[in-house]
């Protein structure tokens, strides 16, 4: 497993409080940063970034259109995942198409709308 946020990880864990990420693999502006930067991306679900107190959902299978890069805001499940998130907190086994996965013995989540 690859060490996700870099050296700011350690910090990240501590100031973290109902952290939501999303990624995808079909995200190809993350995609292209990874091949110019030659370094992992957490917004990118290959290999997706798992870290203790940060809620990650691989939001691969979510229609995308042009590049993929706005996936979260052009497409109305993950967009209404974001609301319900905002304004009940509700943990990602309670939302909808949310369906469990583990990596390393940590759990993510994988959206299916």
């Amino acid at each position: 497993m690859w060490v996700c946020f870099g050296s700011w990880r350690r910090r990240f864990q501590v100031a973290a409080n109902d952290v939501t990420l999303y990624a995808s693999s079909r995200d190809e502006a993350i995609v292209a940063s990874e091949k110019i930067h030659q370094f992992d991306r957490v917004g990118d679900s290959t290999p997706i970034c798992v870290v203790p107190r940060v809620d990650t959902i691989d939001a691969t299978a979510v229609d995308t259109e042009l590049i993929g890069h706005a996936y979260f805001g052009d497409n109305r499940s993950i967009l209404t995942d974001m609301f319900e998130v905002m304004h009940t907190s509700s943990p990602p086994g309670q939302r909808f198409g949310m369906h469990p996965a583990t990596l390393q013995q940590m759990t993510y989540w994988v959206f299916n709308p």
